[in-house]
């Protein structure tokens, strides 16, 4: 009996965490596919990859090298154009515009180089610094133009530090013919002769001016005129436009009236073209509190532009498309070059007049001058300086600040209204006013005499 048990077979006994054979081929099925499904990896297309990242990173820095180099070019062409231009602007007025036809053009566009310098100075300082070296040369280069049209006077002399009876006020004004050019005359009464008054400037000088009397069409009441009168007991009109008055005893020393008919031969014109004086020089002596001053009153050529040719600029400075900007071309080419040839005209014109003056001031000067009135010159041209080389100092130079304009109409934004000064005479401080009846603005200056030199 025990040898029939130890032949049976007896099942095997399966332990509980044995596989089944469907489980285990399933399995390693399984493992096969996802040895098979998984990437490779391929150590020559990691490489590559890399190589081609550096590439792109080469080409990027190698743009960006040159578009970084194409930009210091630019700024470098940038800024010597507008060096350039600063040079010529700030010192072309020093040649005789007789002599060479664009001279008089270049120092109208002087604030515009100034601007473009300063922007340059700017993005140099913040980008590319190499180029800040030559901003440097044109800056002290440039010093003296710069500060005769933007002057820094961070402090000027008080007026109280000279007593009443070594001060006085000048006030220089084209006045348009008396016309109030906004046409609103408040209250009913002159606006110019309003303003005027209330300035209560000792002398008074004035260009385009008329006759103080009644007339409705100017709004001048009799009221204003008893007013003007009582405050300046001395008014002399002269000359074709021109009107002084003072609250202290003044002298006509000369009129211009003769030689506006006279031909006089510009010297450095070159030609044996007669030039004739357009400009309105009158000169008065005006006795001070016992200091005679004598005074050159101005009224110099004009460029000469017609109603068209203002209108015409108008319409070319308000153009916002560029479209409108191609149609135009043509029109614009024609009034770049007859604003061009008027201003080489006046400019010639106001050469003959400084020459005129010149004489004047040697015949008829005096210790003290005071030159004045309106120059339809900029800062820089060729008649201030003439004055210049002459002893004489421009009293906004001396104790203004920053830019200035004097003329406000047609966008022709410009300083050429001047008051310069010679002798025993201090200027203490000029304020331009703010009426607009006319289209200059009226100049006031206080001066104070020397005591050491009266």
């Amino acid at each position: 009996m025990s040898d029939d048990i130890r032949n049976v077979d007896l099942p095997d006994s399966e332990p509980q965490t044995s596989d089944t054979d469907a489980e285990i081929i399933a399995r390693a099925t399984g493992q096969r596919r996802g040895r098979s499904n998984a990437p490779k990896s391929n150590p020559k297309s990691g490489a590559s990859r890399k190589a081609s990242r550096k590439r792109f990173k080469k080409q990027v820095k190698s743009t960006v090298s040159g578009w970084r180099k194409a930009g210091r070019i630019f700024l470098w062409l940038l800024m010597a154009v507008v060096s350039a231009g600063m040079f010529i602007s700030g010192f072309s007025g020093h040649i005789a515009p007789a002599s060479v036809k664009w001279v008089a053009f270049p120092p109208m566009t002087f604030p515009g180089w100034l601007i473009a310098l300063i922007l340059l100075t700017v993005l140099s300082a913040f980008t590319y610094r190499k180029p800040l070296l030559l901003a440097l040369v044109t800056w002290i280069g440039c010093l003296h133009p710069i500060l005769e049209y933007s002057p820094l006077n961070f402090s000027t002399p008080s007026p109280k530090d000279y007593p009443a009876s070594q001060r006085f006020t000048f006030l220089t004004y084209n006045v348009a013919n008396l016309n109030d050019l906004t046409g609103n005359y408040d209250g009913d009464v002159n606006t110019t002769l309003s303003y005027i008054m209330r300035t209560n400037a000792d002398i008074v000088s004035l260009q385009e001016a008329v006759s103080p009397a009644v007339s409705g069409p100017k709004h001048i009441t009799p009221e204003q005129v008893d007013s003007l009168h009582a405050l300046y007991p001395y008014i002399i009109m002269y000359g074709r436009s021109q009107m002084i008055m003072s609250k202290f005893p003044v002298t006509v020393v000369h009129t211009g009236e003769a030689e506006m008919a006279a031909a006089l031969r510009s010297k450095s014109a070159g030609s044996d073209d007669l030039v004739k004086p357009t400009a309105e020089i009158a000169v008065f002596r005006v006795d001070v509190r016992g200091t005679p001053i004598t005074v050159f009153d101005l009224h110099l050529q004009s460029y000469n532009l017609s109603g068209d040719d203002k209108s015409l600029y108008r319409e070319i400075t308000d153009i916002k498309d560029a479209e409108k900007v191609k149609e135009l071309k043509s029109t614009i080419s024609q009034v770049r070059k007859s604003l061009l040839t008027k201003v080489h005209e006046a400019a010639v014109l106001r050469q003959a007049d400084t020459e005129r003056l010149e004489q004047l001031i040697a015949h008829y000067g005096g210790p003290n001058i005071i030159v004045a009135g309106d120059f339809n010159d900029v800062p820089g041209s060729y008649v201030i300086n003439r004055l210049e080389n002459i002893g004489f100092r421009q009293v906004y130079t001396e104790v203004g600040f920053g830019p200035m304009i004097t003329f406000n109409a047609n966008r022709f934004y410009f300083r050429i209204d001047h008051v310069l000064y010679r002798g025993a005479l201090r200027p203490l401080r000029m304020v331009r006013g703010g009426s607009r009846a006319s289209d200059h603005y009226p100049l006031l200056t206080t001066f104070a005499i020397s005591k050491q030199d009266k």
